[in-house]
């Protein structure tokens, strides 16, 4: 094993299950495991490494895990105090043998400083990116049949379509699911359809489909469902601009001849949702999808301005489309 670890990525459920599987690992030396966590917004990397330096009181094997690694990116983040990082480089060439250091950053590295050189010359760097959509599917699949369930291509499509690509969520209804169909553990589009809740970007597509239909009630129908669930009009304001902005560079970018993954990659947007965007950019011309954006931008200008009420002008907005 590894004295210290760098994980980074946007992909925490990868990153939590790799922690995981640290743990265990350890726990077939010694079944007692010391796990002490932190959080680099709040502690000093100073103190986070004097505990690393020390013997653990509870047990032979000590895991520290410092969550917010941000001094290790270009995204630095203000805080009460600053972190040394020439001291972790100093630990680096020396660790602790009996504690198992692992640091935790959801953004990339600045492979410009020395200590992230240091990092990769001396610990176990490891990245974790956003699965993409055919991995999913299988990935989904691969757990349920590890798990003795059933289940078909169309429902698990059916399934990423309302939970989107976080991981976290999309095992957390897998467990919903496979415990609801605990006995003949066969999992269905219906299952589904009846147990996994729409996320709100699904739902911001339907109301944008809603209005290619020019269908009032089911415009507002949707619009007030989003408001029972508790989401902000500004907030929906900025979920429609990005939707639409994304209908609009989607469209744009496949009449230049870029692919589908091109786009992804360009856009940095999961390929399912490029693929969701060209089939809703085919209802639009490109200088509607321009001219919603403009408005929405002048709506979110009024209202933060105090020109007028959110939810008037977000009602006025959805009633001129």
């Amino acid at each position: 094993m590894n004295n210290i670890y760098l994980l980074y990525g946007e992909e925490k459920q990868l990153i939590e299950d790799k922690i995981n599987n640290i743990i265990d690992e350890c726990k077939t030396i010694n079944n007692e495991v010391d796990i002490i966590k932190y959080d680099f917004m709040e502690n000093l990397l100073d103190y986070v490494l004097t505990d690393a330096s020390m013997p653990s009181l509870l047990s032979s094997i000590k895991i520290i895990i410092g969550n917010n690694a941000f001094f290790l990116t270009s995204n630095l983040k203000k805080t009460d105090f600053d972190h040394n990082v020439d001291n972790l480089i100093r630990y680096t060439n020396n660790p602790n043998p009996d504690t198992i250091l692992i640091l935790i950053t959801d953004s990339s590295l600045d492979e410009r400083k020395k200590v992230v050189k240091e990092l990769r010359n001396k610990a176990c760097v490891l990245e974790f990116k956003k699965v993409n959509y055919p991995n999913l599917i299988n990935m989904v699949e691969d757990k349920l049949t590890k798990a003795g369930y059933k289940i078909d291509i169309a429902s698990i499509r059916q399934l990423l379509e309302r939970v989107g690509d976080n991981l976290l969520n999309i095992n957390n209804e897998i467990d919903k699911l496979m415990l609801y169909k605990l006995e003949d553990k066969v999992i269905t589009e219906e299952d589904i359809l009846a147990l996994v809740p729409r996320t709100i970007d699904e739902n911001v597509f339907d109301l944008i489909e809603a209005v290619v239909d020019k269908n009032n009630n089911k415009i507002f129908r949707i619009y007030h469902d989003l408001l029972n669930y508790g989401e902000e009009p500004i907030k929906i304001i900025v979920l429609l601009a990005n939707q639409f902005r994304i209908i609009y560079q989607t469209k744009v970018l496949y009449q230049k001849g870029y692919t589908e993954k091109d786009i992804a990659g360009r856009l940095g947007i999961h390929p399912y949702r490029i693929k969701l965007a060209y089939e809703k950019g085919k209802l639009f011309e490109e200088n509607t999808l321009l001219d919603y954006l403009n408005k929405l931008a002048d709506l979110d200008i009024a209202i933060k301005t105090g020109q007028i009420d959110k939810n008037i002008g977000l009602e006025l907005f959805l009633l001129q489309l």
